[in-house]
């Protein structure tokens, strides 16, 4: 089965970060031919096929010349120029009756889009209706609230406190959270996934449930508001540590078998002593994945 309705961003708000994209590119695409066009050589090109496939091309100045003047080989860079002038008019044609009916379509969606009936309704009624879709405010503050078995953080690690307010386990990870939450991404610490166990894996990558599955908590388990896409975000912080390093390629590749694949809805970052983390580098993460 597939999400609830409230579960997906609203409909008409896809449809217009898609349609915007695309009017975007329209008025990239008019601007470029309109200029080529401004250069383009006069007149038109008959197109002649002769046995074994040859061309041979006409010139016509005017939209009587249905014959056309044969141009000789040496012509057949500005044959084909005039070819291209006629391609450049049809797509410019049609790219600004595409831009005009994205533009029309845009309005009427605004008006008649389903997603607009909660937020035209009055205050008290908002307040006794169960909406179709769901804000990105209302969807994002539900996600947070689900409950969660967090594991236990002793000794010195209980200094080490979020901007808010998440014990961690590890200075790195305040870099990370609180990049999260100035970035207002929101994301649940330590979030437990259980996931299928892979054949020969050691049982020091994951806590095991049984003999069939396996318990991860990734560092963060996020969520991308705006596509209302999930992500779990692992931080490898001692790679220069073979033993580490090692549990970690093991816990890459049970992700793997499991349909996590960084840059699909994995994130991972990592540091050694000679490399420290970077903000810059978690802040480019969140803008790519998370924003």
């Amino acid at each position: 089965m597939g999400k609830k309705l409230e579960d997906i961003s609203p409909l008409s708000q896809q449809i217009e970060e898609l349609l915007n994209q695309r009017a975007s590119d329209l008025l990239a695409l008019i601007e470029t031919k309109e200029h080529a066009l401004k250069n383009a050589p006069s007149g038109s090109v008959r197109i002649v096929q002769r046995r074994n496939n040859v061309l041979q091309f006409y010139k016509k100045t005017n939209p009587g010349d249905y014959q056309g003047t044969y141009m000789p080989r040496e012509d057949d860079a500005l044959a084909r120029r005039l070819i291209q002038k006629d391609y450049d008019q049809r797509a410019l044609e049609k790219a600004k009756r595409e831009l005009q009916l994205i533009q029309h379509f845009q309005t009427s969606l605004q008006k008649n889009s389903v997603d607009t009936t909660f937020v035209d309704l009055d205050s008290t009624r908002k307040t006794l209706v169960t909406p179709a879709t769901l804000t990105d405010t209302q969807y994002a503050e539900r996600w947070q609230k689900v409950p969660y078995r967090q594991t236990k953080i002793h000794g010195d690690n209980k200094k080490l406190r979020t901007d808010n307010g998440d014990l961690v386990r590890s200075k790195s990870e305040v870099i990370i959270a609180n990049a999260l939450k100035n970035n207002n991404v929101p994301y649940r610490y330590e979030f437990p996934l259980v996931i299928k166990r892979k054949e020969g894996c050691s049982e020091n990558t994951a806590s095991f449930v049984n003999d069939d599955y396996c318990e991860f908590h990734p560092d963060f388990y996020c969520l991308n508001v705006r596509t209302r896409q999930e992500y779990a975000w692992e931080h490898f912080g001692m790679m220069d540590d073979p033993e580490y390093a090692a549990r970690a390629v093991a816990k890459l590749s049970l992700y793997s078998a499991n349909g996590y694949f960084p840059g699909k809805n994995l994130i991972i970052s990592m540091e050694s002593k000679s490399t420290q983390i970077d903000s810059l580098e978690i802040n480019r993460l969140i803008n790519e994945y998370l924003k």
